[in-house]
């Protein structure tokens, strides 16, 4: 995969980040998550499921149901 991932943002606005970034965005999110939440942290095989989902360029954004 590319290092440039595309994606939008809440207001639909494409935009391109490094992979690194969108790293640091999931694990910020499912940090605050954890602790607004008071649960558990996704693990971090969790987070790199949820990268590969987000990182994918010819994804439909999903998550398997349960999970």
């Amino acid at each position: 995969m590319s290092d440039a991932i595309s994606t939008r943002m809440g207001d639909g606005e494409r935009i391109t980040m490094p992979a690194s970034e969108l790293r640091d965005e999931i694990l910020a999110g499912t940090e605050d998550a954890s602790e607004k939440g008071q649960v558990p942290q996704l693990a971090e095989g969790e987070q790199e499921e949820l990268f590969e989902i987000l990182a994918h360029p010819t994804r439909m954004v999903s998550v398997e149901p349960g999970k």
